[in-house]
């Protein structure tokens, strides 16, 4: 239950390398990685992607709704301007109800994997935005944002 779940289609990949304050086991699941029992992540390298542009369909129609949270991470690893390919992923993320992760190096995946294994049970207050019930701290935040 500490340990994210990797699936065994991942072996070889880059960012296990950069998974080093959290303990990680290779297992059977329906994700890539799994952080939590009802949270899972697909990875998708956009170079993967611009090979195999059908690869993420299919994988998210393999997923199913398996997950409570399910999460797209993607790593930007291409030559050239990824705007276009991001621009298609966030509009799959939407439609398909994902939230999706954009990392620039493997280092980066990996720190968001540790960090979604770090919260995954802390409270939604945590991240909340803390209001002051000073009407004047308030306004002056209002104002200055």
């Amino acid at each position: 239950p500490s340990s994210i779940i990797v699936n065994i289609n991942q072996r070889g990949n880059p960012l296990l390398k950069y998974l080093r304050n959290v303990p990680w086991c290779h297992d059977d699941c329906p994700g890539d990685y799994e952080v939590a029992p009802r949270h899972g992540c697909i990875f998708l390298s956009l170079r993967y992607h611009r090979l195999h542009p059908t690869y993420i369909y299919d994988r998210l129609r393999a997923l199913g709704d398996h997950y409570l949270l399910r999460i797209l991470l993607v790593q930007v690893d291409m030559l050239g301007s990824p705007e276009r390919s991001l621009r298609e992923l966030t509009r799959l993320c939407m439609s398909m109800q994902l939230t999706m992760l954009v990392a620039w190096s493997a280092e980066e995946a990996a720190r968001y994997l540790e960090t979604l294994k770090a919260f995954e049970r802390k409270p939604v207050d945590l991240i909340k935005e803390k209001l002051s019930d000073d009407p004047l701290e308030r306004m002056t935040t209002v104002l200055t944002k």
